[in-house]
């Protein structure tokens, strides 16, 4: 059945699972660069990209979810209104550059460079892969990540191993964008754009863009206000402990939204909450065995972390806690915006930069571990109270996404804990196994019951 939960979850698994493995590898990348890196080096990327956060934020102006969303836009529209937004980003971000030489911070005002050359090339490497999305073209997009992930690696590697400097961070994501650009531009093969039945209206792009302002910025924003509040050092440990959760949820949680936006958007409304609670539950349980597995074998990995890097382990299991969260964020992203419910949307991520932002003066404890369990259990007590209101208005089904959520977060941030023994994992290990199987089971049975009975003659 078209639209059905079974086709969403086909897309999804298509895609994220595809680009989880291999955009995993990029992730890596970003440890691996810490043979040769110390914790300095990140605090500088980070520094430079929570800098220029608030203008790239603002790429592609929110209009490629509003492309997916079945708004009315044409892709030459979205091509054409993209590359100007992006260029003009871009130089903005150049600005910044500037800002960071007059104070005489001439490495991340490099950095920054880096950084702004960027924003038009992942923005319109973005839109590339939104045309393909549109025409259900998986395969070309995975592939294509595939070839740009080790590009990533090969060349970071090698910059990082020969200068010793965070430029390999840097240039190792232009090339990402670079690569995706050169796979995912030729159109050949892709038939007629699909026709949306909602007309184009120019001024739905200033909520498209809030959005996505309010969307993106939450990411840096920690690490914006910190850099302020501590030294390099912390920062850097801060930013690549971080990167425990973004390997996952940065890799996933964009195409799992635009798959979901994209499907969601071509169904009647009678039938998006149920489905899109549906995936919740289901990615819901699936990120919690994931999430306690890594946190049972944690004690095995701490004898291959480099000296420098020893105190970012504890607090990379500790953000592990909030990755079910932010694996439900843009599911819920994606109903309320196909249901042209923009504003809930923003409102939620506004309050979410807010409470990160608060969260991150604990950085000046100096203690990455005590800013690690502060943003978590803040984020904790924020997503309790969205899953609470998503998802139309069966009370009884809102209340065990939120149960559940609350509960499997909460055990993985107590399992993950300084000073608790890693056999507490086995609870949320144990708990998500239980949510799958909840999942799962009804629609054996259902489809066992569906099947025409076999009877004898006499």
């Amino acid at each position: 059945m078209p639209g059905s939960t079974t086709t969403v979850l086909r897309g999804v698994a298509q895609l994220s699972l595809g680009t989880a493995l291999i955009r995993g590898v990029a992730g890596a990348s970003q440890f691996v660069l810490a043979i040769w890196l110390v914790p300095a080096d990140f605090g500088h990327w980070a520094a430079a990209v929570s800098a220029t956060a608030f203008v790239s934020a603002l790429m592609n102006f929110g209009l490629v979810d509003g492309y997916l969303a079945r708004q009315g836009l044409t892709f030459g529209q979205l091509l054409r209104q993209t590359t100007i937004a992006n260029v003009l980003l871009g130089v903005a971000a150049l600005g910044v550059a500037g800002a960071y030489l007059l104070v005489d911070r001439p490495v991340i005002a490099l950095l920054v460079v880096v950084a702004a050359i960027n924003i038009p090339l992942t923005g319109l490497s973005e839109v590339l892969t939104a045309r393909r999305l549109r025409h259900r073209r998986y395969r070309s997009i995975v592939s294509s990540q595939a070839v740009a992930a080790a590009t990533k690696l090969g060349l970071g590697a090698a910059v990082a191993a020969v200068t010793a400097s965070p430029l390999a961070i840097g240039l190792s994501t232009v090339a990402f964008s670079i690569v995706m650009i050169i796979f995912l531009a030729p159109a050949r093969g892709l038939g007629p754009e699909p026709k949306d039945d909602t007309p184009y209206v120019p001024r739905a792009r200033y909520k498209w863009a809030g959005n996505a302002l309010a969307t993106k910025l939450t990411l840096n924003l920690g690490f914006f206000v910190a850099q302020f509040l501590t030294t390099a050092e912390v920062l850097g440990l801060y930013y690549l402990s971080f990167q425990a959760v973004l390997a996952v949820s940065g890799v996933v949680a964009p195409p799992l939204k635009r798959v979901a936006l994209n499907s969601l958007a071509a169904i009647d409304d009678t039938r998006r909450a149920s489905i899109a609670q549906s995936l919740s539950i289901l990615v819901n349980g699936c990120t919690v065995v994931g999430c306690a597995t890594l946190g049972l074998f944690a004690p095995v990995l701490t004898q291959y972390v480099p000296q420098a890097w020893e105190d970012a382990l504890p607090a990379a299991l500790i953000f592990l806690s909030i990755l079910p969260s932010r694996m439900l964020s843009p599911i819920i992203d994606a109903y309320q915006q196909a249901r042209n419910e923009w504003w809930l949307s923003t409102r939620f991520h506004i309050l979410d930069g807010i409470v990160v932002s608060i969260a991150a003066v604990s950085a000046t404890t100096g203690d990455v571990t005590i800013l690690a369990l502060t943003i978590c259990a803040s984020r904790l007590a924020l997503i309790s109270v969205r899953t609470a209101r998503a998802y139309g208005t069966d009370a009884r089904a809102k209340a065990r996404l939120t149960a559940s959520t609350v509960f499997t977060s909460a055990t993985l941030l107590i399992g993950t804990a300084p000073g608790v023994h890693p056999a507490f994992l086995v609870v949320p290990l144990v708990t998500g196994f239980a949510i799958i199987s909840s999942y799962v089971a009804p629609r054996r049975r259902r489809r066992a019951s569906s099947q025409p009975k076999s009877g004898g003659t006499s």
